[in-house]
């Protein structure tokens, strides 16, 4: 369990400071309100989750949104997809620090499968939101094109390029 959830919250990282840098408005309002960190790490979750899909196989026979599914159905469940529910949430594919509703995101799962490790991974996501933007204010994108590993169940960019003024 040591290693459990070291990727996937270093994903959620990068893909956070991404989104708070890819408008400047955003990092700036973080660091003259760092209580916004809270609701800025949930709505990264939200919106750009490091686990976008899990398998699992149903146990018993359950209905699924009016669709009948029998016991030992191979499910891959959408996470990211489900975080992008416009019945749940308005103006889904914005990145928004004062959604309301950002904590009710599916990325930590449900239920008995809920991760273990959710408070660890919020708690550090928080610190570096609150500390980097007060330490480095600056900090800025380098031009880059982003992209990500090719992977089918996580999702977080291979590299993050940054800049900053030694001045500020």
């Amino acid at each position: 369990m040591s290693f459990a959830g070291h990727e996937t919250t270093t994903n959620i990282v990068a893909s956070g400071v991404h989104r708070l840098l890819e408008r400047p408005e955003r990092w700036r309002r973080l660091r003259d309100d760092p209580a916004l960190a809270d609701n800025a790490v949930e709505e990264t979750l939200r919106f750009d989750t490091s686990v976008i899909a899990w398998r699992r196989i149903t146990t018993k026979s359950a209905s699924i949104g009016g669709v009948e599914v029998p016991p030992g159905a191979k499910l891959l469940l959408l996470l990211g997809s489900a975080n992008r529910d416009e019945s749940q949430f308005p103006n889904p594919d914005q990145f928004d620090l004062d959604r309301v509703q950002a904590r009710n995101h599916l990325s930590f799962g449900k239920g008995i499968h809920y991760c273990l490790g959710a408070a660890l991974a919020r708690l550090q996501t928080k610190v570096v939101y609150e500390i980097l933007p007060a330490s480095i204010p600056g900090l800025r994108l380098s031009e880059q094109f982003i992209t990500f590993h090719p992977n089918i169940a996580f999702r977080g960019p291979r590299a993050l390029r940054v800049e900053w003024d030694t001045t500020t």
